[in-house]
C-alpha cells in the first residue's frame, strides 16, 4: 500500500476507523472523512463532511486530492442502522437510511472514480451487510438499502472497468461496533430480556460462536484495496463467521 492514498467514509469509529488504522499500518496515506471530529491519520489528512449533504461530496473528494496529489482507493464505511417493526418505519425513517447508505454511497462513489480514472485507476470498497443478503424483519429498510449496495457493485463495476477502477463490496455480519451496541439497546428497549440476552442470542445462531471484530473486517477490505486483488471487481464478500449458512 505505500505510495497509495486513500479516502475512508465514517473513518471516526467502528468499521471506518479499524480499516484507517490498518491502511496506515500497510503504509497508505489515509484521508479520513466523517461528520465527527477527529485528530488526522499521522500521515493523511482529515476532512470533516456529513454525507447526507451529497452537494459537499465532490468539493470533499477534490480537497483530498489537491492535499495529495492523486487518489488509488475509496473505502465507504460511513452508513446508519435504525430498527424497527415493518409496520412501523415512516417515510421519514426510510428517507434518513437511504439518503446515506445509498444516495450518498453512489455519489462519493462518483465523485472518486472521477479522480482515480484520472490518475490510472484504483479500487472502490463499498459496505453491504447481510442484512442485504438475507431477510431482517425489524430492518427492512435498512435491508433494502444494503441490498441496493451488492446492486450497485455490480454495475459500477462494469461501468468503471475501462479506466481501471475495480468496485467490489464487503457484507458484514454481527461485528462488535458502537452501531451494534446500540441495536442490542434498541432490542432491549423493544422487548427482549436484555442487551446481554439479544448478543447470547446471535453468538448461538453464529458456526464460529462469536460476534466478529472490526479488525477482521478491516483484513478483507485492505485485501481489496490493494494490488493483491487486482484481478478482482463485481464481487460481495460476506465476513459473517457463517451467520448465513446456519
Amino acid at each position: 500500500m505505500r505510495g497509495k492514498v486513500v479516502m475512508v467514509t465514517g473513518a471516526a469509529s467502528g468499521l471506518g476507523a479499524a480499516c484507517v488504522e490498518l491502511l496506515l499500518k500497510q503504509g497508505a496515506t489515509v484521508v479520513g472523512l466523517d461528520r465527527q471530529s477527529a485528530p488526522p491519520p499521522p500521515r493523511g489528512s482529515w476532512i470533516p463532511l456529513d454525507l447526507a449533504d451529497v452537494s459537499a461530496i465532490g468539493p470533499a473528494v477534490r480537497r483530498a486530492v489537491e492535499q495529495h496529489g492523486r487518489l488509488d482507493g475509496l473505502v465507504n464505511a460511513a452508513g446508519v442502522m435504525d430498527t424497527r417493526p415493518f409496520m412501523q418505519i415512516s417515510p421519514a425513517d426510510f428517507d434518513k437510511i437511504f439518503s446515506v447508505n445509498v444516495r450518498a454511497a453512489f455519489f462519493v462513489l462518483q465523485a472518486a472514480a472521477e479522480h482515480m480514472a484520472h490518475t490510472g485507476g484504483g479500487s472502490a470498497v463499498l459496505f453491504s451487510s447481510t442484512g442485504g443478503r438475507v431477510g431482517r424483519p425489524l430492518a427492512a429498510h435498512y435491508a433494502a438499502s444494503k441490498a441496493a449496495m451488492i446492486s450497485l457493485v455490480k454495475s459500477t463495476s462494469v461501468a468503471l472497468a475501462d479506466v481501471g477502477v475495480r468496485v467490489n463490496c464487503v457484507s458484514p455480519g454481527l461485528v462488535e461496533t458502537p452501531m451494534l451496541q446500540d441495536i442490542r439497546r434498541r432490542r432491549a428497549a423493544q422487548g427482549a430480556p436484555s442487551a446481554d440476552s439479544v448478543r447470547h442470542d446471535w453468538e448461538s445462531r453464529i458456526p464460529l460462536g462469536r460476534l466478529g471484530s472490526p479488525s477482521e473486517v478491516a483484513e478483507v477490505v485492505a485485501f481489496l484495496v490493494s494490488d493483491a486483488a487486482s484481478y478482482v471487481t463485481g464481487e460481495d464478500i460476506g465476513v459473517h463467521g457463517g451467520l448465513e449458512t446456519s
